[in-house]
Parts: C-alpha cells; sequence; structure tokens
C-alpha cells in the first residue's frame, strides 16, 4: 500500500515565497522596465531567469511531500528528492523553531520531525498528517525511539 503525505507549510513559508516573488519582480512594478525593454536580450534574460527562480520556489513550496511504499520512506521537495528503509530508522524526534538541527531538510514548516536512520544519517520533514504519518512508521518499524511527542 502507498499513502503520499504532503508537507504542512507555515505561514512564514508563504511570506517568504511572497517576499521572493516581490523583489524579483519589482523593477516591473516600478515600471524600471517598460514595454520597449523587452526588445532588449539582457532584460528578457533578467525575465527568464526570474521566472525559473519563482518557478522553483513555486515547486519547493507546494511540491514537498512523503510516500511509504514497500518498506521505504520516499521524500521528494521539488527538484530534491530520495528514499530510506523504514527499517533503519532507529529514532524521530518532533522539532519546533526556525533553526533545525539537520543539514538536509526537504520540509516547509517550522514544526516538524527529525528522523535518525541507520547510523548518524538524519533528515527533517514536516508531514501535515504528522499522528497517522508517524503511526504508519511504527507499524512498519515498532523499534523506533520517539523523543519530545507530548501525550495528548
Amino acid at each position: 500500500m502507498k499513502k503520499i503525505y504532503k508537507s504542512s507549510v507555515s505561514k512564514s513559508t508563504y511570506l517568504m515565497f511572497f517576499l521572493i516573488v516581490v523583489v524579483m519582480i519589482l523593477p516591473l512594478l516600478l515600471g524600471e522596465i517598460s514595454v520597449e525593454d523587452f526588445r532588449d536580450s539582457e532584460i528578457l534574460i533578467y525575465l527568464g531567469i526570474t521566472a525559473l527562480i519563482i518557478a522553483l520556489f513555486a515547486w519547493i513550496c507546494f511540491g514537498t511531500y512523503y510516500k511509504i511504499e514497500n518498506g521505504f520512506l520516499y521524500h521528494r521537495s521539488g527538484p530534491f528528492f530520495g528514499k530510506m528503509k523504514i527499517s533503519s530508522i532507529r529514532k524521530i524526534k518532533y522539532h519546533s523553531g526556525w533553526i533545525v538541527p539537520v543539514t538536509y531538510r526537504p520540509a516547509t514548516d517550522t514544526k516538524g520531525i527529525v528522523i535518525t536512520y541507520n547510523k548518524f544519517d538524519e533528515v527533517y520533514f514536516s508531514p501535515k498528517e504528522l499522528e497517522t504519518f508517524i503511526n504508519e512508521l511504527k507499524s512498519i518499524n515498532p523499534e523506533i525511539e520517539f523523543v519530545n511527542f507530548k501525550k495528548s
């Protein structure tokens, strides 16, 4: 069975995406680039790069998800992707805050989980359906240690 879990997206992520878009198209909004300028190849290159950067951030912001299938946990965040064996997961720690203590973060929220797998590998996820996600991982690998989870 395969289940796809979308990443939750924080308000700060939406705000950051909006600010990036505004800053990138600011010259158009301020009238510094006119219709006549579109004949200039430098302007077209700038607009093309701007469109690509905005598309990349949109892809990451709205295209981050996690999939559990055949004993593996797959993740995708825009063009970045990977997988891990669920049986190799040793620990899952709840984390909340801007500063995440891992280098790889295919997530779009400041609240999520740090998954420790293999010997020292760590990755940060932010599934929208956190409890269901955790329960499915737990049903596949009951040996997972859980840290900083509040009993509700």
